[in-house]
């Protein structure tokens, strides 16, 4: 793979990194709420997360619409991600299989996200989402398949308006969408199977 002097590059080893991201993905949807250690790539342009955009490289390839959130749409973050997995970008989040945002402020209403329908509910967006860490702020509690009676989980970087959403997708289920929250460290997954309680 030939790189161009001002692009960044993606994993190290890019088959093994992907397959170790992919499974921590999966691990951190399976268990609900519990943080999954996630090496990330250092060297993802600004203002992208390290594991942010392993999560992305991993999770994304040229079949897979992406929308880019303020403040990641930009030259620099577009052009890393069409390079590192030729997923085509869209400037309408209601069009995304997957959604990235660094924050839940910038990220676009997640009842407008594709939610997909009775008869294919897995053709659904996944939102990736960066926070700074767990386990600070107002802890919620998680219920359901993956956990086995109540788990608490909080974060500091996610706020009111964020669960009210979740909760409402929750309601959609077995549509809605899946949620992986990228920490400094370590993913969290919120699959839309979970019901949240504040």
């Amino acid at each position: 793979m030939t790189l161009t002097n001002d692009l960044s590059p993606g994993f190290d080893e890019p088959v093994d990194g992907a397959q170790r991201t992919f499974r921590a993905v999966l691990e951190a949807l399976s268990r609900p709420g519990v943080p999954v250690p996630l090496a990330g790539i250092d060297s993802a342009p600004a203002p992208m997360k390290p594991t942010l955009a392993a999560a992305a490289l991993s999770l994304l390839d040229h079949e897979t619409s992406v929308y880019l959130a303020p403040p990641l749409a930009i030259e620099s973050v577009r052009r890393y991600i069409a390079f590192h997995t030729g997923a085509p970008i869209v400037s309408e989040p209601g069009e995304a299989d997957f959604v990235i945002a660094l924050a839940d402020r910038d990220m676009p209403d997640v009842l407008q996200l594709k939610a997909g329908t009775a008869e294919y509910p897995d053709a659904s967006a996944t939102l990736l989402l960066g926070i700074s860490g767990f386990g600070t702020g107002l802890p919620v509690r998680l219920s359901g398949p993956g956990i086995a009676d109540t788990r608490e989980f909080s974060s500091g970087d996610l706020t009111d308006d964020f669960w009210t959403h979740a909760r409402k997708n929750h309601t959609r289920f077995p549509l809605g969408i899946d949620v992986i929250l990228c920490g400094p460290e370590s993913v969290v997954g919120l699959p839309r199977s979970t019901s949240i309680a504040v």
